[in-house]
């Protein structure tokens, strides 16, 4: 039988592939899944008297790189760099993984950081830590010294100077200072559905976290206010209220209603 090939392809064109019907079901997925708007709560700091009236929780601390002696040569008895001194800068490590890195010091042998860290740290019992103090180099950076432990030295409490001897002659000293409390839920990131807000990321040691939040947790009440009317707007203003003070919400988890107590108590993030 003849066919005319402009008719026959011509109707080809016009009807979809299977694999194009699939590749465009596939698009509409991806876009719907990513139609939610997704925001970050606010964590505000926590005035001074606020601050000193928390109580820390154990083994949390922020971290002061006050200062740090380099030996008069390099390892090998070779001269610092030609054009003046080293450029040393302290680097903390704990299990392994940069927790805290200073500034750069120019051209001293006496560095003066007094470099706090902006975060916690929390330092468990049992975990290693390293502090490293370098030579910051162009191409590479050298080693001045290094000091390796299985844990913090016993007896370290906060407000503790530790003057830590690296070897290879060198020194540094770190302050062990009180870790940084904020204010808000807890609640981080999270997406704006209909008439709720879902839980993508929190603090664990928060008023959210402590009452038994959870990622995926999805808030449909903030105090005695049902969030099933509000707009996007509406919402985050909700989001930013459940950190204001002592509040009740209320989450759907696994189809279930679930009332969680927040404390409106301090947000203590670490690193």
């Amino acid at each position: 039988m003849y066919r005319n090939p402009r008719l026959w392809y011509t109707g080809a064109a016009m009807r979809p592939s299977l694999r194009t019907t699939v590749l465009l079901s596939a698009v509409v997925v991806v876009l719907a899944s990513c139609a939610y708007p997704q925001r970050r709560a606010p964590v505000l700091p926590m005035s001074g008297d606020m601050a000193a009236s928390t109580t820390p929780p154990a083994n949390l601390y922020s971290v002061v790189v006050v200062s740090a002696e380099v030996p008069g040569t390099r390892r090998d008895g070779q001269s610092w760099d030609p054009d003046g001194g080293p450029d040393p800068y302290v680097r903390i490590l704990r299990d392994g993984e940069v927790v805290f890195e200073s500034r750069v010091m120019r051209d001293t042998r006496r560095p003066e950081f007094r470099h706090a860290s902006t975060f916690n740290i929390r330092f468990a019992p049992r975990h290693p830590i390293e502090v490293q103090l370098l030579d910051r180099d162009e191409l590479s950076d050298d080693a001045i010294g290094t000091w390796r432990g299985p844990q913090l030295p016993d007896g370290t409490v906060i407000g503790t100077h530790w003057r830590v001897l690296l070897e290879g002659r060198a020194i540094v000293e770190i302050e062990l200072a009180r870790p940084i409390p904020e204010r808000g839920s807890g609640l981080l990131d999270y997406e704006i559905h209909d008439g709720s807000i879902v839980v993508r990321s929190l603090v664990a040691d928060s008023p959210l976290g402590r009452a038994g939040g959870r990622e995926g947790d999805e808030i449909v009440q903030v105090g005695d206010r049902s969030l099933e009317d509000l707009g996007e707007g509406e919402l985050a203003s909700a989001a930013a209220r459940m950190g204001a003070g002592e509040t009740t919400i209320v989450v759907l988890r696994d189809d279930q209603r679930q009332e969680l107590r927040l404390d409106g108590g301090p947000v203590w993030r670490e690193r």
